[in-house]
């Protein structure tokens, strides 16, 4: 799955955080999106546009702990790999990149539904 991330999301911009790492987590992989896409959005638009279901990174924000460097994740998203297929994983990465470039260029709406981070938590759960 690193290797579709590194081909696909690393080129529009996408990190993966810790790469310094042997081991960098469990069933998930944590990415951080270019200041442009916010995560809520990428989360609704994959869902809606690629059937694509991504955690935005500020439903797993500590509340009160957003004024400290490095704890506001709204450019953040969490994928889960424990149950796909390595074949599924690498569409959804494809789709998921499909997504990302339209927000990039302009051809997808920016703005995230109305709702709360819980509610979004909830709504995920």
């Amino acid at each position: 799955m690193v290797e579709v991330i590194n081909r696909e999301l690393i080129p529009l911009g996408v990190r993966l955080p810790q790469t310094d790492r042997d081991v960098v987590g469990g069933y998930f992989i944590w990415l951080t999106l270019p200041e442009s896409v916010q995560g809520a959005v990428l989360a609704q638009r994959a869902n809606d546009e690629e059937n694509v279901v991504v955690a935005q990174g500020d439903i797993f924000e500590v509340p009160g702990d957003t004024e400290h460097l490095g704890t506001a994740f709204g450019n953040d998203i969490r994928i889960c790999f424990a149950w796909e297929d390595e074949d599924m994983l690498a569409e959804g990465i494809s789709r998921l990149a499909t997504v990302i470039s339209k927000m990039q260029d302009g051809t997808c709406e920016q703005v995230a539904r109305p709702g709360t981070t819980e509610a979004s938590a909830k709504k995920f759960w």
